[in-house]
């Protein structure tokens, strides 16, 4: 009978010491998910403000669309230092540059711009089909990779300014160029180091007024 008593008090000091210290502890996955979404990154959102703060207001220090094909002409290297910039050991070069001209092309694959009064052919092409690739986000040095927790998230950035740029500013492009209209325009471009600069340049537009 004591042994019977013995055990008992033990079984239940055992049970009191689970109840108050337990080995697991269960957290319902609904207490943890406000504080999950409230850092979730947005990648959509984050490019907007992007686009608005930096950006955009950027693109009224771009050089002068017309003095930077002047220099790739005359001296390609003297034109890479002082107007083109490189991403890591990229073998391509990144330009960012505005200007002003005539529409003297319309097709399906962009509008081609002169840049003089009278021109008949196109210096350069603004770009009218679909965006791929990491040009627009990289082309201004604006944003740093660094900056970021992984290249997911990065990447998620740049595609969503791909899809400013097709929204807001090609699809604009697209309904209002006809030839002979005056535009002023800001664009982005990525040449290949070993490569002929291709004429007429084309480049992905960043904005457009058209006249």
């Amino acid at each position: 009978m004591k042994r019977i008593s013995v055990t008992i008090c033990c079984i239940l000091l055992v049970a009191i010491a689970f109840w108050f210290f337990p080995l697991l502890h269960i957290v319902h996955t609904n207490s943890a998910a406000p504080a999950e979404h409230e850092t979730a990154f947005n990648a959509s959102e984050f490019a907007k403000t992007f686009w608005k703060d930096q950006l955009a207001p950027s693109l009224a220090q771009a050089p002068d669309a017309a003095t930077i094909l002047a220099a790739l002409s005359a001296n390609r290297e003297s034109a890479r230092t002082q107007f083109g910039r490189k991403v890591g050991v990229s073998r391509a070069s990144l330009y960012v540059m505005r200007g002003s001209g005539t529409i003297v092309s319309v097709d399906n694959k962009g509008v081609g711009i002169g840049l003089d009064n009278d021109a008949k052919h196109a210096d350069v092409t603004l770009q009218t089909g679909l965006l791929f690739g990491n040009t627009v986000r990289d082309a201004t040095d604006l944003l740093d990779a660094s900056k970021f927790p992984d290249s997911r998230q990065f990447n998620e950035v740049s595609t969503e300014l791909n899809h400013i740029v097709e929204a807001d500013v090609i699809a604009v492009l697209k309904q209002n160029a006809t030839d002979g209209r005056r535009v002023t325009f800001a664009g982005c471009v990525e040449i290949q180091d070993q490569a002929d600069i291709p004429h007429p340049l084309t480049l992905i537009p960043l904005q457009v007024h058209i006249d």
